[in-house]
């Protein structure tokens, strides 16, 4: 079985960087089964968001995240089931956030985060807010490529 990537007008086979038997696909949406995870550990908080994006942000959030080289350090991966996008440390497979979403008529909103708050797996920061920039300008840089998708 082989699958191919397409870079330009290019198409080149590559393995899977984390599970060589595995092929990095990157034109359907991430699943779980792309990458090792981890569960949530007991130790977590919950931060309130309200953060509105555009309409078209929907699809890059639903696509997630398989990082195609070991410098790239999150998978991300959407449960349509429960609108939650899941965001895993690429080389631990640590579950660091799940991120709520909510689609509206007009946007999409990441309404809530569940945060790791286990010492041994993610340095949690105390102060919410810098906590819900990190996560944010995570979604800016790997989901929505820096693009602004931000409505508030």
């Amino acid at each position: 079985m082989s699958s191919h990537l397409t870079w330009g007008r290019g198409t080149v086979t590559a393995p899977h960087p984390r599970t060589p038997n595995k092929m990095a696909f990157v034109n359907r949406p991430a699943t779980k089964d792309d990458w090792k995870t981890e569960p949530l550990p007991t130790e977590y908080s919950t931060l309130q968001l309200n953060r509105k994006f555009k309409k078209t942000a929907v699809n890059l959030i639903k696509k997630g995240v398989i990082p195609e080289a070991m410098e790239e350090k999150w998978f991300m991966y959407y449960d349509p089931t429960n609108d939650k996008l899941f965001m895993h440390r690429s080389w631990t497979g640590f579950l660091i956030y799940v991120v709520q979403f909510e689609e509206r008529d007009d946007c999409i909103v990441a309404t809530t985060a569940v945060v790791n708050q286990d010492p041994s797996q993610y340095r949690y920061n105390e102060d919410e807010d810098l906590e819900k920039d990190q996560l944010l300008r995570i979604l800016e840089s790997h989901v929505f490529g820096f693009n602004d998708y931000s409505l508030n």
